[in-house]
């Protein structure tokens, strides 16, 4: 019989192993959870590149439309002062025709 005690569990070894078991599933249980923060974490990680890039994006297209405007506004004044001196090239040429 002394050769099976080794081998034999009490009943307090038994309280013992399951709470070695609980602890066990227990850290099981924070490292998912941990894992589960951490990919929610990288997605959200990933979400917040999304906007950032979204909204760059969005910049690059707003600053491209307002040097469109720019450019159609000087393009626009450009026509009107050519407008302005091509009005008194031809009142120049009308008075230097009369001269003649």
């Amino acid at each position: 019989m002394s050769m099976l005690y080794p081998f034999f569990l009490t009943v307090a070894d038994f309280a013992e192993l399951e709470d070695v078991i609980e602890l066990v599933e227990f850290v099981e249980l924070v490292e998912f959870v941990e894992t589960v923060e951490l990919v929610g974490f990288v997605e959200f990680l990933e979400f917040v590149k999304f906007v950032e890039t979204v909204e760059l994006v969005e910049f690059i297209e707003f600053v491209e439309f307002v040097e469109l405007v720019e450019l159609v506004e000087f393009v626009e004044f450009a026509e009107f002062v050519d407008s302005c001196f091509s009005g008194l090239r031809r009142d120049k040429s009308s008075t230097s025709d009369t001269s003649l």
